[in-house]
């Protein structure tokens, strides 16, 4: 569903639809995908968006868009850029989509080595 701002978008990720679960982010494939629809007229996450996020102008007339997708763990931002300022419904003047992504720590601990032995 639509997000508390403008270009935000409410999401939850099925893994395995068999497993009646959701997964705790978004796979960044999928959210760029999800970006790329919301931003297509006619499709559904167009229509559940609600408000286009606003477009920054990038040089020879290409435009990059925002789109939040909240998740169940916070938010991913994907950039999508268009050649133009709005999204063609048949994406012919799509540029490119991307992501920062950011990791958390997974393992913390000590390593002893044996120098003598290298």
């Amino acid at each position: 569903g639509p997000g508390p701002e403008a270009g935000t978008l409410r999401v939850r990720y099925f893994v395995a639809p068999f497993r009646h679960s959701t997964h705790p982010t978004v796979a960044m494939t999928a959210a760029q995908a999800l970006a790329v629809a919301a931003l297509t007229p006619g499709t559904v996450a167009h229509g559940l968006m609600g408000d286009s996020p606003p477009a920054t102008p990038l040089d020879g007339g290409a435009f990059r868009h925002e789109v939040r997708l909240c998740h169940a763990s916070g938010i991913v931002a994907v950039t999508v850029d268009t050649q133009g300022r709005d999204l063609a419904a048949d994406g012919s003047n799509l540029l490119r989509t991307g992501y920062v992504r950011t990791v958390r720590p997974i393992l913390r601990g000590e390593l002893l080595l044996d120098l003598g032995n290298l």
